[in-house]
């Protein structure tokens, strides 16, 4: 599906795991710069290290947004 995200930026919070998760991935592959957010720095940190080895562009912050 091509969403024409090209080129713009998507922010994601609760991104690390699960539904978040699975937003963050799908919105990387439409091309957009995905920056996401979680309390698990563990598990965005290796979100990232997935994704940017599929040669997508992500960024994580750790936060808890309680």
């Amino acid at each position: 599906m091509d969403l024409g995200l090209s080129g713009c930026r998507a922010v994601v919070t609760g991104g690390s795991r699960g539904i978040g998760r699975a937003i963050v991935t799908s919105l990387a592959r439409e091309g957009p710069h995905v920056i996401f957010c979680g309390r698990s720095v563990r598990r965005g940190q290796a979100l990232v290290a997935e994704l940017t080895g599929r040669g997508l562009s992500v960024e994580f912050i750790p936060a808890d947004a309680e």
